[in-house]
């Protein structure tokens, strides 16, 4: 079934763009990767372009290409909060590409969401990739340090807006009770 995000334009930027995210929606990567591309050759450099094709590449398993798009739209709009969420998120990625970045990658990603939460404190992607992060980090360190991988989980878990807005309104209850099935 087809989604229908907001009424198509034309053969502009814009309509690529438009078409490009609606084909994201139905799970159509192939096709949102070619309308990002024909919306940037008909406006080269628009940061709005360049973060959706880059998203579109990092979710395709292109991550080398993902960053360069991500960097450029950063690099012409250092103002977008979203822009550094994605690269965050990005990063995020590399961790099912190769384990052995893994510390790079988180590294990177925090870097990336603190800049995120800098510019839009509010932004929730940010915030869900600062708890993403805690939860791996917990995860690489369980084998050498137990400890630190309980404490590394439950920062990420009251990371989540989720588990906080329930610990504000239950009252202080271990974060591994919200996984609990």
């Amino acid at each position: 079934a087809a989604t229908s995000l907001a009424p198509l334009e034309s053969d502009t930027p814009e309509g690529h763009v438009q078409r490009g995210l609606n084909s994201l929606a139905d799970g159509r990567f192939g096709l949102a990767l070619a309308h990002f591309n024909q919306a940037l050759a008909l406006r080269p450099d628009w940061p709005e372009a360049l973060l959706y094709r880059g998203a579109t590449l990092a979710i395709d398993g292109d991550l080398d290409s993902a960053f360069a798009d991500l960097d450029r739209a950063i690099e012409a709009e250092p103002g977008r909060a979203d822009a550094y969420a994605l690269r965050a998120w990005a990063h995020m990625r590399t961790l099912l590409r190769d384990e052995d970045e893994a510390g790079s990658a988180i590294s990177l990603a925090r870097e990336d969401s603190a800049k995120a939460l800098e510019i839009d404190p509010d932004l929730l992607a940010a915030r869900s990739i600062e708890a993403s992060a805690d939860v791996m980090e917990a995860l690489n360190a369980y084998e050498s340090n137990p400890e630190q991988a309980v404490k590394d989980f439950e920062a990420g878990m009251a990371n989540l807006p989720f588990v906080r807005s329930c610990s504000a309104a239950q009252g202080p209850i271990p974060s591994v009770v919200w996984w609990t099935p």
